[in-house]
């Protein structure tokens, strides 16, 4: 009898480890997860037209506007080396040295969707938000000046926000 205690107790322990590491490999797969789709700078949602890459410091960050990219370069002190933007319109990669932008439309996906509120319930000013004003990519002058008729904006290229943002 002794001896089918220490068999059932060392199974036990052993289904016990699979349990807890099955669950360990599924918290550590939703983390990741969580952190492709979240901006590695302020955290919020990275949309996915409006997805931007960099390099900072030498190490690839995921943005989730060119303007989080551009508050980052301002903050540190150092430029941010974009790899990738990503157009407005189609979803698709663009190489930063050929791309358009808008500077300061009335459009900007990283706000927050519900207003900021104090303990008596009344709107809470925004003072200063790294995201804004928004900065949206498009492939083509000719889309960016489309955009810019209905939302506002000024055109802009990628060298026109040296020295913070440069494209290898």
């Amino acid at each position: 009898m002794d001896k089918n205690k220490k068999w059932f107790s060392a199974t036990m322990v052993l289904v016990l480890m699979v349990v807890a590491s099955y669950a360990v490999f599924q918290w550590q797969r939703q983390i990741r997860q969580d952190t492709e789709n979240v901006c590695q700078i302020c955290w919020r949602p990275v949309h996915s037209s409006m997805l931007t890459m960099g390099e900072v410091n030498g190490e690839e960050k995921r943005f989730c506007c060119p303007a989080c990219a551009l508050t980052t370069a301002q903050q540190t002190g150092r430029p941010v080396h974009l790899t990738r933007l990503t157009d407005l319109n189609i979803n698709q990669p663009l190489d930063p040295k050929t791309a358009i932008l808008v500077r300061g439309s009335d459009v900007n996906l990283d706000m927050h969707s519900q207003p900021l509120v104090d303990q008596e319930k009344r709107p809470v000013p925004v003072h200063f938000d790294r995201c804004t004003p928004s900065i949206l990519a498009f492939r083509t002058r000719e889309e960016a000046q489309t955009f810019q008729r209905d939302h506002g904006g000024e055109l802009l290229q990628i060298t026109d926000l040296k020295p913070h943002l440069v494209a290898p």
